[in-house]
């Protein structure tokens, strides 16, 4: 009686199938995880921008006479390059404006806003605002119905 060995070198076809679907599995899991936390440092950015427009604002405030905050970007206000400042990797757009004009047209406050562009604007805070006061608010920030613009600072 002879028998047959087998000699099994390989994977099967069905065992390359199951290995493949779990790996497809895995990366539909974590992918969305991933792009999420990628926005997340994204809008990093546009926060620290913010806060050193913010900082600008108030040696423009202190430093000029009569006291008014800067109601541009651009030179003539914080002296950045331009208007409009963008984030290092062009995800957000930020402008300054000046409120609470008084009678003098001095700016007794100012707002600054970071809006955000391209990909970024399906995170869930697509605007961000800080004011003279140091109030921290976003707009359009809405998941799953509910308000998160707390959680975007």
């Amino acid at each position: 009686m002879t028998s047959r060995v087998r000699d099994s070198a390989g994977f099967s076809l069905i065992e390359l199938v199951i290995a493949v679907a779990i790996v497809g599995i895995l990366a539909a899991i974590a992918y969305p995880s991933y792009v999420n936390q990628v926005r997340e440092s994204r809008r990093t950015d546009a926060q620290r921008l913010l806060l050193e427009a913010a900082n600008r604002q108030e040696r423009v405030y202190t430093t000029s006479s009569p006291n008014s905050y800067a109601d541009n970007m651009g030179s003539g206000g914080l002296n950045y390059p331009n208007d409009q400042l963008e984030t290092e990797g062009g995800w957000y757009q930020i402008v300054a404006n000046g409120t609470d004009t008084n009678a003098d047209g001095i700016n007794e406050g100012f707002t600054l806003e970071a809006t955000a562009l391209e990909d970024q604007r399906k995170d869930d805070c697509v605007v961000l605002r800080l004011d003279h006061l140091g109030q921290r608010t976003a707009s359009n920030a809405v998941q799953d119905g509910k308000d998160v613009s707390a959680e975007c600072w």
